[in-house]
């Protein structure tokens, strides 16, 4: 309410709007200050946003001259830029606002700005703050109202419950409808035709239809998946909602996770090799890593007879992941006296075992590969940091698997040369990944090998602990520490004196 006070009393009056536009380029400048990003919280960063939100709403309302709007305009592309190629999702979202509001007050004549994101709770705020109409009352406008008696508003409310009575519908009589038929659209019996039906460009139903079925198709017709597994996630991967369907993102994804569990080599390999080709924009990489951690995850689960369409995605893993770090941290520093008796569960085989390596290795072969338009260590580091998070699924899958122990000391040789990246969210998803493989991998099997991997690792957390700007990498550090110092503990205990 203080901003928005302060905002409009600087733009409600002629006299001041220059001191206004003042601030107005002052906030641009902080707001798109790329070093400054790094170290700005989010709820700093959603205060200046906010402050740009509520200036907005005031130039829709009072207009701005020619020759100001191009001395904004080159501050508005300066901080979008810098918006947009930060790592951090939310701080995209802010830029994506922020240019769809600004850009046809600063630039009317050009493009109009629409970016595709889903509008969560603070999106809806930041736009909320656009509308000055509604503005809290004025106590001296208050002061000059005139008092309305209880009679008064008594026959007003009377009189509006006999309007509204006056408005009832119940005498309308339904319409005949018994002689409607649904409209049906027949549904593919092949992959083969679900293929063809994916690549229809002018029938919408037929492929909608064909969409809706193809994940179902994968898990039954079995004998012509091997042949068809291939050149099906070529047309899955590069499927785009030509119809603009309310449910393509997670039907589409779905039917690449089924396909990847059905066929796991020939899909891992061939999305693995796509992953690094310069065909593909930076969504269908994202993709290709949503579609490969998530496809371990099922592999490496018990087999169940239907996996319902969801939303699951890499970073709600990694989110729960660090409940498990948590709870085994409680577990060290727990002494249990007695336990009750608990459930036997029955063993399964981990299908994932046999075709961990298809998933995992080639995921870390060109990452430090830079190509005009993927450029993983550069501008990219989002990817990267999707790319870690990923790796650290397919790692937490292969857990008690044979390979697991070498593909450990392959991702902390990996990991190794990304401790000190620059991005905060790129340490994150190292500081995750170290905790995936001491939960996973016994610590006496990596003491045998990389005793001094696992030094240099610790001092690297002292380090982040003491010396990190970022608050949330400190606390998982610290975190991180204390699982490596009980799992050391554990292997090696140090004697009663």
């Amino acid at each position: 309410m203080l901003l928005q006070n302060l905002i409009g009393y600087l733009a409600s009056s002629e006299r001041r709007r220059p001191i206004f536009y003042e601030l107005l380029s002052g906030v641009f400048d902080c707001w798109g200050d790329k070093a400054m990003m790094k170290y700005q919280s989010e709820q700093e960063q959603k205060y200046l946003t906010s402050a740009l939100m509520i200036s907005v709403g005031h130039l829709k309302a009072s207009g701005i001259d020619g020759t100001t709007a191009d001395g904004l305009l080159p501050k508005l592309l300066h901080g979008v830029q810098s918006h947009l190629s930060s790592p951090d999702e939310w701080v995209r979202l802010y830029g994506m606002v922020t240019a769809e509001q600004f850009t046809p007050i600063l630039h009317p004549d050009g493009p109009k700005l629409k970016f595709e994101y889903k509008p969560n709770d603070d999106i809806k705020y930041l736009l909320s703050l656009t509308d000055i109409s509604v503005k809290s009352p004025d106590p001296d406008d208050a002061s000059m109202t005139e008092p309305v008696s209880v009679e008064e508003e008594t026959e007003k409310t009377e009189v509006a419950s006999e309007t509204i009575d006056l408005d009832s519908d119940d005498d309308l009589e339904p319409f005949d409808m018994s002689h409607d038929t649904p409209h049906s659209v027949k549904k593919p019996v092949y992959l083969r035709d679900s293929m063809e039906g994916l690549l229809d460009q002018e029938n919408r139903e037929w492929f909608e239809s064909c969409l809706q079925t193809v994940a179902k198709l994968i898990q039954t017709c079995r004998d012509e998946l091997e042949d068809v597994a291939e050149e099906l996630a070529k047309i899955l991967l590069y499927l785009d909602d030509k119809f603009c369907l309310d449910r393509f993102v997670p039907l589409r994804q779905h039917a690449l996770i089924t396909l990847a569990v059905k066929s796991p080599k020939i899909v891992a390999t061939y999305l693995t090799e796509q992953f690094y080709s310069v065909h593909l924009n930076i969504r269908q990489r994202l993709d290709i890593l949503e579609v490969l951690a998530l496809a371990s995850n099922q592999l490496a689960s018990p087999p169940t007879a239907v996996h319902p369409v969801t939303e699951r995605t890499v970073l709600t893993m990694a989110s729960s992941h660090w409940n498990s770090v948590v709870t085994e941290r409680l577990k060290a520093k727990t002494r249990i006296i007695s336990k009750g008796a608990t459930a036997v569960a029955t063993p399964t085989e981990n299908r994932f075992s046999d075709v961990a390596g298809f998933f995992f290795y080639p995921l870390m072969r060109y990452y430090d590969r830079k190509e005009n338009t993927f450029d993983l260590l550069g501008e990219d580091s989002f990817v990267l940091t999707r790319l870690i998070y990923t790796l650290g699924i397919v790692q937490d899958s292969a857990a008690n698997c044979p390979k697991s122990v070498h593909m450990a000391h392959c991702f902390m040789e990996f990991l190794s040369a990304l401790k000190y990246h620059a991005e905060a969210c790129v340490r994150d998803a190292v500081l995750f990944a170290l905790s995936v493989i001491l939960i996973t991998v016994p610590i006496g099997l990596l003491l045998s090998n990389d005793e001094q991997e696992l030094v240099e690792i610790r001092e690297w957390l002292q380090y982040v602990i003491e010396r990190d700007p970022s608050d949330v990498c400190k606390l998982k550090a610290a975190q991180v520490l204390q699982l490596l110092c009980s799992q050391v503990n554990k292997e090696l205990p140090v004697p009663d004196k």
